[in-house]
């Protein structure tokens, strides 16, 4: 061990017996760990002017501050001054948040409306319903919201709903059927901002939309008997069948075809009709044929069936005169046309107004209290739902 190490040792000792004396513990704990970096220091051969450096813990403060000070100083610099690399990173994606906000009219729940799709959506109820576009403003937003948090619900509860993706295929490809050609459908589909599979997939999520209010609501609208008698009681003097006659048609589509074609066709079929003897074959005929030719997919596989058509202030078909004056004969086939396409029409004996009996009238009873309850359910549960969500402060409304 070197002389000088030894010397340098016995002057430590001897310089902390002195502390101990003059100052007491606590500094020399201080004065032990300046020893022990003096050992270290001389060890590893440093000269002795730095072993007279003492790094106090203020010093040391002072550095770590002069370091984060630097950083801070870097950062408000970048930022606020000479606009570096960071402040380039940051200012593009606000840039991007903003316009992606200036684009959006209504948020539900993270879930985005833009503003091109409520006004398109406002100009289409404007269209049907006859009004000026700002006078149903309010009403079309609230449809937007409450079909998107249908959606949402759905999807949260997907697991439990069905897919309807097969169902969905064959409504598409029974209205492709419809249409003149596979091409004339998807561009009649483009003309409306659709492809085939993309119409697909949305008719399987309104199906699964369907489905899960079906489900969620069925509890509130279930019927008793209890409210079928009160009801029936209550409309015992207007229970009466009015006046009515049965009418079957074969539905021929005009849309994107030869109207001449379509009218020659028509034109065969009567002929068929009109060769029956009796009303029993020409009812037959009419039904075979309405199956195979018939393009009203809700009536063609029953024999063209539209059932009991009766009497109203506003018949459902204008064209078609079955009561008055100039009511078509019974059993006798005749040639319709409407906006559709043409129709082929057999209408039955016209039926006088008689009471209800109890089996005619309950199911109809069933039926409009279910509607009734099904809409006041529906309600209570957009209401609720909405309510729920503006509490959470998950919907907003973002001015243009």
């Amino acid at each position: 061990m070197p002389e000088s190490y030894l010397r340098h040792a016995y002057n430590a000792s001897k310089i902390v017996r002195r502390h101990i004396k003059r100052y007491g513990k606590k500094k020399i704990r201080r004065q032990k760990e300046h020893v022990r970096n003096a050992f270290c220091l001389h060890k590893s051969g440093i000269s002795s002017k730095i072993l007279r450096v003492k790094l106090t813990q203020l010093r040391l403060y002072a550095i770590k501050l002069a370091l984060y000070g630097g950083g801070l100083l870097y950062l408000a610099g970048d930022l606020f001054w000479w606009q570096g690399p960071l402040w380039s990173t940051l200012h593009q994606e606000s840039e991007e948040a903003q316009q992606q906000i200036r684009n959006t009219a209504i948020e539900v729940y993270g879930e985005k409306i833009s503003h091109n799709g409520l006004q398109r959506f406002t100009a289409e109820q404007a269209c049907i319903c006859g009004q000026q576009p700002a006078n149903i403003t309010k009403r079309a937003r609230n449809t937007l919201i409450t079909d998107l948090l249908i959606r949402l619900k759905t999807r949260y509860n997907d697991s439990s709903v069905p897919d309807f993706a097969q169902e969905a295929t064959a409504a598409v490809t029974e209205a492709e059927s419809r249409a003149a050609s596979p091409e004339a459908f998807a561009q009649q589909l483009q003309t409306h901002g659709y492809t085939k599979n993309t119409f697909t997939q949305m008719l399987a999520v309104i199906m699964r939309e369907q489905y899960y209010l079906q489900e969620t609501l069925k509890q509130h609208y279930t019927v008793s008997d209890t409210e079928a008698a009160t009801l029936a009681a209550y409309l015992a003097d207007r229970l009466v069948m009015p006046t009515h006659r049965h009418v079957r048609h074969i539905f021929l589509a005009t849309a994107d075809k030869d109207t001449n074609t379509i009218q020659q066709q028509a034109e065969q079929l009567l002929k068929q009709l009109q060769a029956c003897d009796s009303p029993e074959t020409l009812t037959a005929t009419f039904t075979e044929l309405a199956a195979q030719y018939s393009q009203d997919p809700r009536t063609a596989q029953t024999g063209g069936d539209l059932g009991d058509i009766y009497v109203y202030p506003t018949p459902p078909l204008p064209e078609l005169h079955l009561f008055g004056p100039e009511a078509i004969p019974a059993h006798r086939p005749g040639i319709l046309r409407s906006p559709w396409g043409i129709h082929i029409i057999l209408a039955g004996e016209i039926i006088p107004p008689r009471p209800l009996t109890r089996e005619e009238y309950e199911p109809s009873l069933r039926t409009a209290i279910e509607s009734y309850k099904r809409a006041e359910a529906l309600n209570s549960w957009i209401k609720l739902n909405t309510a729920e969500a503006h509490q959470k402060n998950k919907i907003r409304y973002h001015e243009q």
